[in-house]
């Protein structure tokens, strides 16, 4: 019981500045945005491919109805 007791002193002891809180908060929300946005992006690409939509240079799906080649 008297290292449980010690290592919650440790914990209360070991505090953080605002700033700091806030950089880690700020890296916490960034990091979630990121994965929302790669998982979305996965799940379209999924979602396409069950749709047989190509993916080609510069983002554009082969399925639009211009066509940049000259014949």
């Amino acid at each position: 019981m008297e290292k449980d007791n010690k290592h919650s002193n440790e914990l209360k002891e070991k505090k953080i500045t605002r700033k700091q809180a806030i950089k880690k908060a700020g890296l916490a929300a960034f990091s979630a945005a990121t994965l929302m946005v790669l998982l979305s992006e996965e799940a379209t690409a999924r979602k396409n491919k069950r749709r047989g939509v190509r993916n080609c240079v510069g983002g554009h799906s082969s399925s639009s109805g211009s066509s940049s080649r000259s014949d």
